[in-house]
């Protein structure tokens, strides 16, 4: 701690490195942060020093997360992850760093930190990539030249970054995992009848609402003259259940012979149980 504090005192105004050790400010901003014995007694001296923060919290947002990823059925490691990396990108583009870059939220707490990741090399020819062996081996004596150093260097205003782009990522990926729930759920329809109610028209397609979702019923795969009037109830052979960025589309028949098969099976106790057979299906217009 005395060694850092006399180092703190000659980097206040300046970033250039020491000679002896090549250590700049930033080094000692990553070195006070890293975990280990008297980690909290660096953190608070840089604190103090640099004006760093000495933790990043959360808030409610872990409660938030819980209770709306077990609502929605959605793995928060998948929304953690997604989070991390889009914290990278918003690191990189708020702070123009260089430098491998790795983001990581604590489970429990949900604090955040931004780590440089440093290769340890012997000697160093890039400082933004790389650590020098005597300075990684400071932090952990089993370190070797080709290991890879995670160096925390949360900036000062991450905490207010963080928070507004683990908004953007779990709103993104709520809708992301809802449309794959819904996919799922219709998926499974496909080639099957189901009963549909009559919403509107738009220009020659029936628009027909089957559960949570509206499906297509193109001009032609209806009837020829049938009339499809507002809350009618109908019967629909799904004919095709397409994911897009913009939710499952699901396109829906009136003509196909498939229907009427389906609709005998339904109805007709021996043609469900294979007693009876239906070779083939026409129907006149």
């Amino acid at each position: 701690i005395e060694f850092l504090r006399r180092c703190g005192a000659h980097f206040l105004d300046d970033d250039a490195p020491l000679p002896a050790g090549g250590i700049t400010r930033q080094d000692l901003y990553a070195w006070g942060l890293m975990g280990g014995e008297g980690s909290r007694e660096k953190r608070e001296l840089l604190k103090r020093h640099f004006g760093l923060p000495s933790h990043l919290g959360t808030g409610g947002f872990l409660d938030a997360l819980n209770l709306v990823a077990k609502e929605k059925g959605i793995d928060k490691e998948v929304v953690f992850e997604a989070i991390e990396a889009s914290l990278v990108s918003a690191c990189k583009k708020n702070f123009g760093t260089s430098q491998n870059i790795k983001v990581v939220i604590d489970r429990e707490s949900g604090n955040v930190a931004c780590y440089a990741q440093k290769t340890v090399a012997s000697p160093v020819e890039d400082p933004q990539l790389e650590i020098s062996l005597e300075m990684a081996r400071v932090l952990n004596p089993n370190y070797v030249v080709g290991d890879v150093v995670d160096l925390e260097v949360t900036p000062k205003d991450f905490g207010r970054i963080s928070a507004q782009t683990a908004k953007q990522v779990v709103v993104q990926k709520f809708r992301e995992a809802e449309r794959e729930i819904l996919f799922n759920q219709y998926i499974t329809k496909e080639r099957e009848v189901v009963t549909a109610i009559v919403q509107r028209k738009e220009r020659r397609n029936v628009i027909v609402q089957m559960g949570k979702i509206d499906a297509i019923l193109s001009a032609n795969e209806q009837i020829p003259g049938e009339q499809y009037n507002f809350m009618d109830r109908i019967k629909v052979y799904v004919l095709e259940v397409k994911q897009t960025t913009k939710g499952p589309q699901i396109f829906v028949s009136r003509t196909h012979p498939e229907l009427v098969k389906r609709l005998f099976e339904q109805e007709v106790p021996e043609v469900h149980d294979g007693t009876v057979e239906i070779k083939s299906i026409a129907r006149e217009a």
